[in-house]
C-alpha cells in the first residue's frame, strides 16, 4: 500500500525535474564524450580518476579476500578437531568467497553497463548533434 502511495507521488516531481534538463547544453556533453577518447578534456580525466579508483578497490578487495582464505586455514590449522571452531573457520572461508564473488560482480557489471552506454547513441527530441 505504501508503495502505490510512493509511485503515485513520482509523477508530479518528475514533471517538475523535467524542464531543468531541457536547458542542459547537449553539444557540450557531445564534445565532452569526444574528448574522453584522448583523455585531454575535463571528462577523459573523470573517466581515468573513475577507472583508477574502480581498479584500487577491486585489487583491495581481492587483497582481502587472500587474507581472509589465509585466516580461515590458520583457523581451520589450529581448531584441533573442534566442531566449533570448525565451524568458524568454514563461516570465514564462506564469509570470504561471497566478499571476492561481489567484488568480481560488481566489476563484471560495471564493465557491461559501460560498454553498453558506450555503444549508444544519445537521441534527445528537438535536438540534433
Amino acid at each position: 500500500m505504501y508503495m502505490l502511495h510512493v509511485f503515485a507521488n513520482v509523477g508530479p516531481i518528475v514533471m517538475q525535474v523535467l524542464p531543468i534538463f531541457m536547458h542542459i547544453d547537449v553539444k557540450s556533453i557531445a564534445a565532452a564524450c569526444n574528448d574522453q577518447k584522448n583523455e585531454t578534456g575535463v571528462f577523459g580525466q573523470l573517466i581515468t580518476l573513475a577507472g583508477s579508483i574502480q581498479t584500487g578497490l577491486r585489487n583491495v578487495g581481492i587483497a582481502v579476500f587472500v587474507i581472509g582464505v589465509v585466516i580461515a586455514g590458520m583457523m581451520r590449522m589450529l581448531a584441533f578437531g573442534s566442531d566449533r571452531r570448525v565451524m568458524f573457520s568454514n563461516m570465514a572461508l564462506t564469509g570470504s568467497c561471497i566478499g571476492l564473488a561481489i567484488v568480481l560482480l560488481a566489476s563484471g557489471i560495471e564493465t557491461f553497463l559501460c560498454t553498453q552506454i558506450q555503444s549508444t547513441s544519445i537521441a534527445i527530441p528537438g535536438v540534433t548533434l
